[in-house]
């Protein structure tokens, strides 16, 4: 009885671990897709002016650049002492179609 108590408390767990995971991929998600829509308003922004334009939240903001990075839709280039992240050129074409 002890053991099955027990599998059902790591049971719960995994779960709630698993739901947890899923809304931060949903939030990393809505945020990539905030900036994608900035970006493609406005055009190039310096990261720090774009995350304060989102008023968006460390770390969701800079997992959400992350995954735009490698999924090929933003540029993010060094700009003095900071960086600056626009539309992959593909992208921007693409959006104004």
């Amino acid at each position: 009885m002890v053991f099955d108590r027990k599998l059902s408390v790591r049971a719960d767990r995994h779960i709630s671990a698993l739901n947890v995971g899923a809304q931060m991929h949903e939030e990393i998600g809505t945020t990539a897709g905030a900036i994608w829509q900035a970006l493609n308003a406005r055009g190039e922004l310096s990261l720090p002016s774009l995350k304060q334009q989102l008023e968006a939240r460390s770390p969701v903001f800079e997992w959400a650049i992350g995954w735009l990075a490698r999924e090929d839709k933003v540029i993010i280039t060094r700009h003095q002492k900071s960086y600056r992240v626009r539309l992959n050129d593909a992208q921007a074409r693409t959006a104004k179609a």
